[in-house]
């Protein structure tokens, strides 16, 4: 089920992001997609408010589906 997270600043910000080369090179021309997931949730209070700290994974594939990236970023 969806769940609202609550968001007490007008905009996100990252507080973590990690970026690791896949097994496959990225070469010149390749197209790429993208794969994004919600990882974690940690709900969290600050001075401003109630808020929570999202972590999402993306994956990068070339057209032959080889994985090339995989970020995790964490946003407040």
């Amino acid at each position: 089920p969806y769940h609202r997270v609550p968001m007490p600043f007008p905009y996100r910000m990252a507080t973590s992001v990690e970026v690791a080369p896949g097994p496959v090179d990225l070469m010149v021309g390749d197209r790429i997609s993208s794969t994004w997931s919600v990882a974690e949730v940690h709900r969290t209070t600050t001075r401003l408010g109630e808020g929570a700290f999202v972590t999402y994974e993306a994956v990068f594939r070339n057209q032959h589906g080889g994985v090339v990236a995989v970020e995790r970023a964490t946003l407040l």
